[in-house]
């Protein structure tokens, strides 16, 4: 843009979607179904997932906004299936009765994450990951 006029204003971030023969366009945050690769609704994504037995929600680890919109998924899918379980990378076989404890409502924050070696084995700030883990502990999901 700056080679039109020069023109200082600054654009909105954009996803960039190219097809075969074209190329789309979108703002940050829409949504685009991987079938047709065009834009959905959140309530038309989670009516879409909620149809599937097994959900991988990636992230980029120190970006607030995608932990909010796996959240949000983790919520509209939990709503449909009250027996959702959650697995997360982070942690190994070797902590499942810990995850117990935490999904059971047995431990507080402080103990979790210093039982968990939470620092030292992932090394992401916890408060990142703490709306889904409370989430998580609040409904006794299966961790």
């Amino acid at each position: 843009m700056a080679s039109l006029g020069g023109c200082a204003t600054q654009e909105s971030p954009t996803l960039l979607v190219r097809g075969t023969d074209s190329e789309v366009a979108y703002p940050v945050g829409t949504i685009i179904d991987g079938r047709s690769g065009k834009p959905v609704s959140k309530q038309e994504m989670f009516d879409e997932l909620a149809t599937v037995q097994l959900v991988f929600v990636g992230e980029r680890h120190n970006a607030k906004v995608h932990h909010d919109i796996q959240l949000q998924i983790r919520q509209a899918m939990h709503q449909r299936h009250p027996d959702l379980k959650v697995g997360m990378e982070m942690f190994d076989r070797s902590y499942q009765n810990l995850l117990n404890e935490w999904s059971q409502g047995r431990l507080e924050e402080e103990a979790f994450v210093e039982r968990s070696h939470w620092r030292a084995n992932w090394r992401f700030s916890y408060e990142l990951y703490r709306d889904i883990l409370d989430f998580v502990k609040a409904e006794r999901l299966q961790l």
